[in-house]
């Protein structure tokens, strides 16, 4: 997690003024266990390239791939 999925959840989703930066509440991706909690949501929503939105870079599939590994080992 540390080393893959919090450098680019940092990068792309939990930004400044982005749907999951801090303050966001649940949705909030800067607190890992709101990240996790949510984290069937996120490997849905990235697999079918509807996160990050449109008008926003889009995840790499190398990026794309790496979340839903983490989600599918358990999300640790």
């Amino acid at each position: 997690y540390n080393n893959v999925i919090k450098p680019i959840i940092e990068a792309r989703c939990a930004t400044s003024g982005s749907c999951h930066g801090a303050g966001s509440g649940s949705r909030d991706w800067t607190n890992t266990t709101n990240l996790r909690n949510n984290a069937a949501s996120v490997r849905s929503r990235t697999v079918a390239k509807t996160m990050p939105p449109a008008g926003t870079t889009a995840l790499t599939q190398d990026q794309i791939d790496q979340i839903a590994c983490w989600v599918d080992d358990g999300a640790s």
